[in-house]
């Protein structure tokens, strides 16, 4: 058995879907998107802790901060909903604004986004930012000895985890021999490191992430990183892409050691680099290890494609697989390349969902039961 923890940034995912019919000639000939219906979803660690929840239902819990604002009913709702055995350990603070994105989405796809900004910083008080964490770390205290434990770290680079205040969650997780899997964001200033690095420790991350780690450490491996990104951009079809063994070598054995610096990771299991369409790569920290995942193909749909929400979907699936594993002293290969396989064949089913549904249990599992 093993028990979830999610923590990070809750957002406040707003689409509105409409069409473009006509132009302003007034202002540029710039279309004039006519909105038809509006809907808020839980991004971020909210759409982690929602897919976790319905792959392990009685043993995942959410610790995170909402805004007062006019989304925090709605996205309170979404990861509460169905969850009464994992009650979220959620704190609102009055005055402050949830993380927020505003797509405009027509049949042909998304027009545009706006990410508003925050009035306030939601975290930048540091006694009240306390709250979560003393809650969660009660919580994970109060689990039984000797059972697995996986904290999914998902962090957009906002603050949620950056302070000397989850230090005891992370000590008493590593008391545990508990996995940490953190989802790495694109810019990630010293300062705002969670302190994870004492723990044992799955990094995932896309590749401009990968690309803005390694463009100040290794000019080499960033401009082998160019490279993937060029043929992931330039091939859309299944399977056919080819990724280039010796330049995803380089690059994963270069992210290695920079992650190794940057978080101060002393038991750095894996690094896993998501790579949109072509799938993922990952490489053991105990070993210059690869592999190379292939794509499965994208379900036929009359609609675009739409990626918004897999690497969230990714990022849990891979901590639900890898926490059956998490008990050993190290994740056997075998275990670790099998989870970014099912990580990667789930997220792509998941692509273009816009009903906000998560993936069902027996899609990524059809050969277990249901506890």
């Amino acid at each position: 058995m093993a028990y979830y923890l999610v923590v990070g940034d809750v957002i406040a995912d707003v689409t509105h879907f409409g069409a473009c019919r006509r132009l302003a000639p007034e202002d540029s000939a710039v279309p004039i998107f006519s909105a038809v219906e509006t809907r808020v979803t839980s991004g971020g660690a909210g759409r982690v802790f929602r897919q976790l929840h319905e792959l392990s239902p009685q043993h995942t819990r959410l610790a995170a901060y909402l805004g007062g604002d006019a989304n925090e009913a709605a996205v309170r709702d979404l990861v509460g909903h169905g969850a009464s055995l994992t009650e979220p350990l959620l704190v609102s603070r009055a005055g402050r604004s949830t993380p927020t994105k505003v797509r405009f989405m027509t049949e042909n796809g998304l027009v545009f986004r706006h990410d508003p900004p925050c009035a306030d910083d939601l975290y930048d008080d540091p006694p009240a930012a306390d709250d979560v964490c003393r809650m969660a770390t009660a919580w994970l205290t109060g689990l039984p000895q000797g059972e697995s434990v996986v904290v999914a770290a998902a962090d957009y680079g906002k603050g949620a985890l950056a302070g000397y205040y989850w230090q005891p969650l992370f000590d008493e997780l590593r008391r545990r021999r508990g996995l940490v899997v953190y989802d790495m964001p694109a810019s990630l200033r010293p300062a705002a490191c969670p302190p994870v690095g004492r723990n044992r420790l799955v990094v995932k991350m896309n590749l401009d992430a990968a690309r803005g780690l390694l463009r100040g450490a290794s000019p080499h491996a960033a401009a082998c990183a160019d490279l993937l990104l060029r043929k992931v951009e330039g091939d859309r079809s299944p399977f056919a892409l080819k990724i280039d063994a010796a330049a995803a070598a380089t690059v994963l054995y270069e992210l290695q050691v920079c992650v190794r610096s940057t978080l101060r990771a002393a038991e750095l299991e894996a690094v896993v680099v998501t790579l949109g369409g072509a799938g993922a790569v990952v490489a053991s920290g105990r070993q210059p290890a690869l592999t190379a995942v292939a794509d499965y193909p994208f379900t036929e749909r009359e609609s675009p494609v739409y990626p918004c929400g897999c690497g969230d979907v990714f990022t849990a699936v891979l901590a639900e697989m890898l926490g059956h594993s998490s008990g050993d002293d190290r994740l056997p290969w075998t275990s670790l390349t099998g989870a970014v396989h099912r990580a990667v064949h789930i997220a792509t089913h998941f692509a273009g969902d816009l009903t906000d549904i998560v993936v069902p249990f027996h899609k990524v599992f059809p050969y277990r039961s249901r506890p």
